[in-house]
């Protein structure tokens, strides 16, 4: 007996062995797809069969084109693929499939033509691994961002403070082009003095320990105006689980700022007015205050001192005038400065109410104290259906809901 012969037989046994052990193993992992040089399918390992939802004796025999969408199957670029397999040309890419119910299928692998002896293709061997699932989580994620960019500005940040990009809606809000930001430093959109301080360090420290921030912010816009915004700045982590770059999205809130600053305002006012009413009481009480208009659509008349028929007359002209010449919606009557309630002042209030009603204009009597209260019920006055409060501050929030604003 040859002992070399049986020892090469049985090297060249177990190096088969070990291939095709291989082989198994790969297609533990990946598809496995085998065709014939004219495009007819020859064999699939069970990975691609669960991954398509088809039968090895339903691809068996049919046109590679099976898997692929209509279109694709049609296409230029098709051909000329198949033309360089045919050829012996190896390709990887991305291979887009549709499986047994229509679905679509993503995979990332290659094509390998086998070749005989002569260097003629016999088959086209094709491994790849399913890309299915993180093709439709980046879609899903790539939706949510674009929706999100549709109705708020995005910025990207450099963790040094660059600006990358900027989508169209943020450059509307601040009247930069996108040339002009692109490489600058955040702090072009910031107040100078602000752009110099600790808080502006500690804000990008934050953001590069990979902390996010939210909230209100302000910022200055290409022409100098300020800008508020209601926005988060999002730290992205890379592969190793750290902050590679920034990105901000942000509402522009300028014009609900403003607003408010002036309800703001208009409420300091309206207490200022009240603080100056009871310190001016008693030298004032025999003089008629004006009807002030304190917001769109609000009349407000302070009464002080002593209510009789003729000062009711007054004050009902002046009441009326204002609430057309203003065309108010409602009218506010504080009685906090009148010195006392009786029948007859408060008959005379209640017909001051009543003809703004008939202007429709809907009145509201403020200042009513407790010993006010008791006095009315126990003379009998009913005030029907004019709403009272007893304060200044309580009839101004009603005014400004029956307006369509809020404190």
């Amino acid at each position: 007996m040859d002992v070399q012969a049986s020892s090469d037989q049985f090297d060249s046994a177990s190096a088969f062995a070990f291939a095709q052990a291989q082989l198994g193993a790969v297609d533990q992992v990946m598809t496995r797809l085998e065709v014939s040089p004219d495009g007819r399918i020859l064999d699939a390992n069970p990975r691609l069969l669960r991954v398509t939802g088809y039968d090895l004796a339903d691809l068996r025999g049919q046109s590679h084109r099976i898997l692929l969408p209509p279109e694709e199957s049609r296409s230029p670029a098709y051909e000329a693929l198949w033309e360089k397999l045919r050829n012996g040309q190896a390709w990887e890419g991305e291979l887009h499939y549709r499986d047994s119910q229509g679905r679509d299928v993503w995979l990332r692998g290659g094509c390998c033509p086998l070749q005989d002896a002569e260097g003629r293709t016999q088959r086209i061997l094709e491994y790849a691994i399913d890309l299915t699932e993180k093709k439709q989580a980046t879609a899903n994620f790539e939706g949510q961002i674009n929706a999100l960019s549709r109705v708020m500005g995005k910025v990207e940040f450099a963790l040094d403070g660059t600006i990358l990009d900027a989508n169209p809606r943020f450059l509307e809000t601040v009247g930069y082009q996108l040339e002009e930001l692109k490489g600058q430093h955040h702090r072009l959109l910031v107040d100078p003095d602000y752009a110099q301080s600790a808080d502006y360090r500690a804000f990008w420290d934050t953001l590069r320990r990979g902390e996010y921030l939210a909230g209100e912010f302000c910022r200055v816009a290409k022409d100098g105006h300020e800008v508020w915004i209601q926005g988060s700045y999002n730290p992205v982590l890379d592969l190793d689980r750290k902050p590679c770059k920034i990105v901000k999205f942000a509402t522009d809130i300028t014009a609900q700022v403003e607003q408010n600053r002036r309800l703001k305002q208009a409420m300091e006012e309206a207490e200022e007015a009240a603080r100056v009413r009871e310190e001016l009481h008693k030298s004032l009480q025999e003089m008629s205050t004006p009807v002030t208009p304190i917001w769109d659509g609000i009349l407000l008349l302070p009464l002080v001192g002593i209510i009789d028929s003729m000062r009711t007359a007054d004050v009902m002209n002046k009441s009326l005038t204002k609430i057309a010449e203003t065309r108010a919606r409602v009218f506010v009557l504080d009685i906090a400065g009148v010195a006392t309630v009786d029948t007859g002042v408060a008959n005379q209030l209640i017909k001051i109410t009543k003809a703004t009603q008939f202007m429709g204009c809907e009145a509201i009597i403020s200042g009513v104290s407790p010993a006010i209260a008791r006095t009315m019920v126990e003379l009998g006055v009913s005030v029907g259906d004019i709403r009272t409060t007893a304060t200044l501050r309580d009839a101004f929030e009603i005014a400004l809901k029956r307006v369509g604003s809020a404190l």
